[in-house]
């Protein structure tokens, strides 16, 4: 009977080590499995710089504008033409404003005004699509903005090295043909400031002041020097061989200290692992 509980016991335990692991390993395993977040969700559309021309509806006519890029962004919006109603076009043209504050096409439109002013958004929406960036070009912009975000050559300092050290890794992860529509210019800027920043981290070498060195032909020494000198060597030497023969002994303390904790430790031990051997019960 006394051998049933104790399985029944060892059952219970092994069960619930292995209740306790999947309940540590489950929430573990959801987070590897979870979906990785898309990075190109989180990255801004770029425009390259121009004049583009875009084409919108209204509520009776084709509206035509020229959205002019710089830097990237929406600098102007033009009417080019339109036959719009001219007390909603004059009430729509606030769209031009409102895209370039926010410097986005979602924004509200003018209120008696509706169809005007969304024929403004698609017309504008339709030149920045002919301005838009190629992955590869957003790519070769972005790294470009590094490069120009560092300083000149002349104000470099070692604090800058882990600016540069980000720009070179950022190149390093630009395919092929990314790194072509880097421009020379970008290049040639981080070689320069690379160069400088080596020059920067050599240590200077010091000077060297040889001192003049005496013959020992040259110098004379008294014989009574020469023999103080020699018991002054014997004292220090009969010294530090009695310095060393105390620290052996007391570093030889604890360790026999240690080895008789241990003994002690494999001695219970022992005991208690017969002690259990002649109590546990037996099958008839």
């Amino acid at each position: 009977m006394k051998s049933i509980v104790v399985k029944n016991r060892i059952v219970t335990l092994l069960a619930g080590l292995f209740l306790l692991a999947g309940l540590l390993l489950f929430p573990a395993q959801l987070i590897l499995a979870a979906p990785a977040e898309d990075a190109s969700e989180n990255i801004a559309v770029c425009y390259k710089d121009g004049l583009y021309r875009g084409v919108g509806y209204g509520i009776s006519s084709k509206v035509i504008l020229e959205v002019l890029v710089e830097d990237g962004k929406i600098a102007q919006i033009t009417e080019v033409s339109q036959t719009e109603t001219p007390a909603f076009w004059e009430r729509a043209l606030a769209m031009f404003e409102r895209i370039i504050d926010s410097q986005s096409l979602d924004v509200d439109v003018v209120t008696g005004a509706t169809l005007s002013s969304e024929a403004i958004r698609e017309a504008v929406g339709d030149a920045l699509k002919q301005a838009e960036m190629t992955a590869d070009e957003q790519a070769a912009y972005h790294f470009e903005g590094m490069i120009t975000a560092l300083p000149e050559l002349e104000g470099l300092t070692l604090e800058d090295a882990s600016a540069v050290e980000a720009a070179r890794s950022a190149y390093s992860a630009l395919t092929e043909a990314q790194r072509q529509l880097v421009p020379d210019a970008a290049m040639e800027k981080l070689a320069a400031l690379e160069e400088k920043l080596a020059a920067l981290s050599q240590p200077e070498e010091p000077q060297e002041n040889p001192t003049p060195t005496v013959p020992e032909s040259d110098v004379q020494v008294p014989e009574e020097r020469h023999e103080a000198s020699d018991q002054q060597q014997s004292v220090k030497d009969a010294a530090a061989v009695d310095t060393k023969t105390s620290q052996n002994v007391k570093t030889g303390i604890p360790e026999m200290g240690n080895i008789g904790a241990a003994l002690v430790l494999c001695g219970g031990a022992i005991i208690l692992s017969v002690g259990w051997l002649q109590n546990r019960p037996r099958r008839n």
